[in-house]
């Protein structure tokens, strides 16, 4: 965001406009972070999902405050992982995609194994916590309403 007046008054525009709709916002905040908490508290955006966070203990407890989620991988340190809560904690899906060594897009599995190293618990049980953290999510935003059926029923038979 840093970039240019532009770019945030486009940022602010989007926010607005999503502030008040029924969807799943996911906002690439690494690099300004602390920048991208302050749009989402200014615009009262509720839901975001912040893409790569890298910020400080201040930046993860201001996103909190506007019920902001945390999209999380396996590139991604074990500190930065510690200090997000594992109730906004979701899996991020794109990240494998790019890697030559991934298996599938989409591939969730070695993000899966870091939260559990950093969590203390199984894979299994990190993967039913961030998808109940997404369906808490897409339940709170409304945006269930809109997620693909298959998906939305996925969410709702957990």
């Amino acid at each position: 965001l840093t970039t240019g007046a532009a770019q945030c008054s486009i940022f602010q525009d989007v926010l607005t406009i999503v502030r008040s709709e029924p969807v799943l916002v996911s906002i690439h905040s690494s690099g300004a972070t602390t920048e991208v908490v302050q749009y989402l508290t200014d615009a009262k955006t509720r839901g975001a999902i912040l893409h790569w966070f890298n910020g400080d203990d201040t930046d993860v407890k201001r996103a909190i405050d506007v019920d902001a989620y945390f999209s999380v991988n396996a590139a991604m340190s074990e500190d930065q992982i510690r200090r997000l809560p594992r109730d906004r904690v979701l899996c991020e899906t794109d990240f494998p995609a790019r890697k030559v060594r991934s298996r599938r897009p989409a591939d969730t599995g070695r993000i899966e194994l870091l939260l559990s190293q950093a969590w203390g618990t199984s894979p299994q049980e990190v993967r039913a916590a961030t998808w109940w953290n997404l369906r808490t999510l897409s339940e709170r935003s409304g945006a269930i309403e809109r997620l693909p059926e298959p998906v939305a029923d996925t969410l709702l038979y957990l």
